[in-house]
């Protein structure tokens, strides 16, 4: 008797768990293709590209006391200057690279200094121009300038055509069609028919 009770208790248990599961995830689902039904947002001069990755999460700085460099922290590191990024080039062919400087600053390429950025005007650099001419498969880039991550954009975008229409990501991304049926209803018969015809 105290079995079946037991038994009863722990059918119920697990009933309630995978109700618990299967509501979590057509929420979860539902979340999903909310955020996808939106309508991308440009970004770049003039919100021309659609964003493929934005490197900020990436950002580098180099510290003094361990002479290398460490992940940027808002909290340790809101006062350099100086923000570094690797960019790979390789997987980020046909793509735009998109900088941007809060104030006057300075572009470096592997150390180098290439260029001069005027403030709040983005720079456009195109990420197959910069394999051909580096031949690597990453760049280091450094963005000096206004202190902190705030103001600096480092933007990986890929350009919107004038003929396109705006992306539209609608919430009907799972549609539901009618299971299509085979003249052969089991591939037991199929293989008879091929040994059939073989032999």
């Amino acid at each position: 008797m105290k079995e079946r009770k037991s038994e009863r208790v722990n059918e119920r248990k697990r009933a309630c768990v995978s109700y618990l599961l299967f509501r979590s995830f057509t929420l979860s689902l539902f979340i999903t293709l909310s955020a996808f039904a939106q309508e991308r947002e440009g970004v770049g001069p003039e919100n021309r590209y659609y964003p493929v990755q934005d490197l900020r999460s990436e950002a580098q700085v180099y510290d003094e006391s361990v002479k290398s460099y460490v992940p940027f922290i808002d909290e340790l590191h809101e006062d350099v200057t100086a923000i570094s990024v690797f960019v790979d080039l390789e997987s980020n062919r046909h793509y735009k690279l998109l900088l941007s400087e809060g104030q006057n600053g300075y572009l470096f390429i592997n150390a180098a200094l290439k260029r001069k950025l005027v403030a709040n005007r983005w720079l456009v650099l195109d990420i197959d121009s910069l394999y051909r001419v580096y031949r690597q498969p990453q760049l280091f880039l450094t963005l000096y300038g206004s202190p902190g991550l705030g103001s600096k954009q480092v933007l990986i975008g890929y350009p919107k055509s004038s003929a396109q229409k705006p992306v539209v990501l609608a919430d009907d991304l799972l549609s539901v069609r009618p299971r299509q049926f085979s003249v052969y209803t089991n591939f037991f018969g199929l293989g008879l028919l091929f040994l059939l015809a073989t032999h």
